[in-house]
């Protein structure tokens, strides 16, 4: 995960550690801020040329990644997370 998180703005790396760390708590926040870090991920493909495939499956990692982890916890999350990814 650290190697997606490298991909990231700082402001994105910040709230993956804030849902992580649960310095912030809530599924809908949780949610919202997947989904800045989705947008965020697709600002900086338009950046730096990276290809959509490449877009795509670093958006899948962290959207794996959090169901993975917060989605158990909150089906909410999982479902936000399918709503957004497909």
């Amino acid at each position: 995960m650290e190697e997606i998180k490298c991909r990231m703005s700082e402001r994105s790396r910040k709230q993956f550690d804030d849902i992580v760390n649960q310095r912030v708590l809530g599924a809908s926040t949780h949610i919202h801020m997947i989904g800045e870090m989705f947008l965020d991920l697709a600002e900086i493909a338009v950046e730096e040329k990276i290809s959509g495939s490449e877009l795509k499956e670093n958006i899948k990692e962290v959207g794996d990644f959090f169901k993975c982890t917060r989605g158990e916890a909150s089906c909410a999350v999982t479902n936000g997370i399918n709503q957004m990814v497909y």
